[in-house]
């Protein structure tokens, strides 16, 4: 009997000993499957954060939820990019708009400081016109700016004096 005993808690020892190894063990490799792809997510996160807006995280097996989190963020990604050629399409159409009348008005000064064009007011108002489109261009670009920036708010009770009685006003926050 008491030969028995040590043998016993020896025993008892080696099998918590194992036990503790293959917990551990356990442990770390469903945590590395866990991170795996939480990890890839906040890879791509920081990615898109330092401005590559094509960074996609991949979708990999194991849990929905992580995969859910992996699909939106590949969503936010795929808005994000969009926004930002629709961004840089409206800088070019723009930059269009204004060189046309600006080249109107050098064009026009130019003839009339060649002696082309008489000095009348039929080229003031011509010059004047596209000095008007310009200035309404430069408006509806701060306008675009604003609202990109988050500050343009809309008042539907106050009547517009630029736009017909059919629209509202925009103000600047």
């Amino acid at each position: 009997q008491t030969c028995a005993l040590p043998i016993l808690q020896r025993s008892l020892l080696q099998v918590g000993v194992v036990a503790a190894a293959v917990s551990a063990l356990l442990a770390f490799l469903i945590s590395r499957r866990v991170a795996r792809p939480v990890s890839a997510v906040s890879g791509a996160a920081a990615r898109l954060a330092s401005g590559d807006l094509s960074a996609r995280a991949p979708v990999l097996g194991g849990e929905r939820e992580i995969a859910a989190l992996a699909h939106a963020f590949n969503d936010m990604a795929e808005n994000l990019q969009a926004l930002e050629r629709e961004r840089q399409q409206a800088v070019a159409d723009i930059a269009h708009e204004l060189r046309t009348p600006i080249a109107v008005i050098q064009a026009r000064l130019d003839a009339l400081e060649d002696g082309v064009y008489p000095l009348t007011t039929e080229q003031i108002a011509l010059l004047s016109t596209q000095t008007q489109l310009l200035t309404r261009l430069v408006g509806d670009l701060r306008t675009l700016t604003l609202a990109d920036a988050g500050r343009l708010a809309l008042d539907p009770d106050r009547k517009s004096t630029r736009l017909n009685s059919s629209h509202r006003c925009i103000s600047y926050a």
